[in-house]
């Protein structure tokens, strides 16, 4: 069990327990209970499970080729699969949203920004297991306020002091933390092994670069399903084999290029009042790029 525990550095180990004291409180309130159980069942439909599916297949594909090349160890487990829950995920559940494939670029560059730096030099050490259980839910709190504060000032309401107040509280404590983290660093800087900590800082980087053809990937499908339902139910009176040809049209002259994707999904709705002889002409022109921006694709 020790050896268990000695993977989580305290911090982790203070969110561990944190989430099962909440977990026993929910599932002791009835009314909790309910809810509860409603987000588990949402978060297991059949499309959800399908994209658990094929990320963790991903993910050991990607761990098994990093292996192999001598990149990745056995140490970086915990590092991988808290990516994948908090990173990947979470990527994945956006990427309805992308429009071009600058999205991507920008996901590599935050990963190599100052703010990723500091961020992974705050997480390298952490304080006694009982100050992190003291200070997790004092942060969490404050946060929250924060984020409350913001969205009123932002409706009208007048919170920008108790606003400013509230993030200059967080900078202090971001402040203690890094000053912590620096200091532990100059300590046990001959005791620490800096290569381990070097490609704890890198397996971030590197799992989202080779994770960008499976973010690629599922855009694509996201996109297509959307307008491929959105015909089955414009066109839900014509045969099987129209609707078949409609849908070709469309990944014709869609491929892999998703702001061609993005400008036929925006005209998608218009297509109910196009001939049917017109349908290829209509999807050509709905992909083209305005004249404006021609150049770019």
């Amino acid at each position: 069990m020790s050896a268990i525990l000695s993977v989580f550095s305290n911090r982790e180990l203070a969110f561990l327990i944190w989430l099962v004291i909440l977990l026993v409180y929910f599932l002791i309130k009835n009314r909790w209970r309910y809810h509860l159980k409603r987000i588990i069942i949402s978060a297991f439909t059949l499309k959800l499970v399908v994209i658990y599916t094929t990320l963790a297949i991903y993910a050991s594909i990607i761990v098994i080729l990093l292996y192999l090349l001598n990149i990745w160890g056995i140490f970086l487990l915990k590092d991988t699969v808290v990516w994948l829950i908090f990173s990947a995920l979470g990527t994945a559940f956006t990427l309805n949203r992308i429009k071009d494939f600058g999205y991507f670029t920008d996901l590599i560059k935050s990963n190599i920004a100052v703010t990723a730096i500091v961020q992974f030099m705050i997480n390298l050490y952490s304080f006694s297991l009982i100050t992190e259980l003291i200070a997790l839910p004092v942060v969490a709190f404050i946060t929250a306020l924060s984020v409350y504060s913001e969205y009123y000032t932002e409706n009208g309401k007048d919170y920008q002091k108790t606003h400013s107040c509230l993030n200059k509280l967080l900078i202090i404590i971001g402040l203690v933390y890094l000053g912590f983290a620096l200091y532990k660093t100059i300590i046990e800087f001959n005791t620490t092994n800096w290569n381990d900590v070097s490609q704890q800082f890198l397996l971030p980087l590197i799992l989202t670069i080779l994770f960008i053809p499976y973010y690629w990937g599922l855009t694509l499908y996201m996109n297509y399903e959307i307008m491929f339902v959105a015909i089955n139910v414009i066109f839900r009176d014509k045969d099987k084999y129209e609707k078949c040809k409609i849908k070709f049209y469309i990944l014709y002259y869609g491929h892999l290029n998703l702001k061609r994707i993005n400008r036929i999904k925006h005209k998608i709705a218009f297509l109910a009042y196009q001939d049917a002889a017109n349908y290829k002409d209509y999807f050509k022109k709905a992909a083209q790029a305005p004249l404006y921006l021609s150049s770019s694709g």
